[in-house]
């Protein structure tokens, strides 16, 4: 759905972490957070032309 918004699929990702693992939970951020800060800012104008 986010995609049909113009929302690129490597601006969202879904994981299953558990509390307890809180390891697991940090490294997911830092590579999503990596990922996004190659792409560069969400332009939503752009986004509305491409939807």
């Amino acid at each position: 759905m986010l995609q049909q918004l113009g929302v690129e699929k490597e601006r969202y990702r879904i994981e299953w972490v558990s509390a307890a693992e809180g390891d697991k939970f940090a490294q997911l951020v830092n590579e999503i957070t990596n990922e996004v800060k190659k792409i560069g800012p969400f332009n939503k104008e752009d986004a509305k032309k491409e939807a």
